[in-house]
């Protein structure tokens, strides 16, 4: 290990221990016992050391693992299967000039959430983000992701929404009850059916106006279905409700199905 600027190339024996550094104010740079007191220095391989506020050289790039863990967040939650959410780790204090704190993280269900383990604290923050991905799942499911440094690990728990109709369309919206109009109605979901698939109910408020199938089912991957429309003849303008329903949620169009 050299001290930058240093006429007098010295070799730092480091047995595989951090390097301690003396920052003398004077501008001076050498070598004492097991002290350097250049920052930056260079090795004489080449790689550039930075003394960090701890007292140790630091290889520019270098990484750390010893500061504690003081906060995870996650957002949004919920989120709808197969999206990706966002994960903010907070740490204690910056890292050393020149080097990074690495953060191990885990998912508790990596069957319906994974991320990349571990994200790095760069040396100038205290806080970095990491991506998580969703599956889309069958049943609304409760994930906890865990962050450890320094000893201290944190978790936090987000939940990823089993899809459900966000809206419902018909075309066109208003049709002869005796005519052979076709008219098709449309489900849309929160995000992609599971595998397996999903079967949305229907109903109609009234019958007797516009009917419609019992159930449509939506394939895997897809977050929409669509289905006919049966009409019939009525005496009287009438305003007929229809409803798609799944996992407790609904969604509703109308449909106007005028006299003739």
């Amino acid at each position: 290990m050299v001290g930058r600027g240093s006429d007098t190339s010295v070799t730092f024996p480091t047995n595989g221990d951090l390097m301690v550094w003396v920052n003398n104010g004077g501008g001076s740079f050498g070598y004492s016992g097991n002290f350097i007191w250049s920052s930056p220095a260079i090795g004489v391989d080449g790689t550039i050391y930075v003394g960090g506020g701890d007292g140790y050289f630091y290889a520019e790039g270098s990484q750390v693992n010893t500061i504690p863990v003081t906060g995870l967040s996650i957002a949004p939650s919920p989120i709808p299967g197969g999206q990706t959410a966002t994960g903010t780790v907070t740490i204690s204090e910056e890292p050393p000039v020149g080097a990074g704190d690495v953060v191990t993280l885990s998912s508790s269900t990596p069957a319906v959430a994974t991320l990349v383990t571990p994200v790095t604290v760069q040396w100038n923050a205290t806080s970095a983000t990491f991506q998580i991905n969703t599956v889309p799942v069958q049943t609304d499911t409760t994930v906890t992701v865990y962050a450890t440094s320094g000893g201290v690990t944190k978790s936090s728990a987000f939940v990823v929404k089993a899809p459900y109709p966000t809206a419902l369309a018909v075309s066109p919206t208003s049709v002869q009850g005796s005519s052979n109009t076709t008219v098709e109605g449309q489900v849309t979901l929160s995000g992609a059916a599971p595998p397996g698939g999903v079967v949305v109910s229907l109903s109609s408020s009234n019958t007797n106006a516009a009917t419609v199938p019992s159930t449509v089912s939506i394939p895997p991957g897809q977050t929409k279905g669509t289905f006919i429309v049966s009409h019939s003849k009525v005496t009287t303008q009438t305003s007929v409700t229809l409803t798609a329903t799944l996992n407790g949620a609904s969604a509703t169009a109308t449909l106007t199905v005028t006299a003739g």
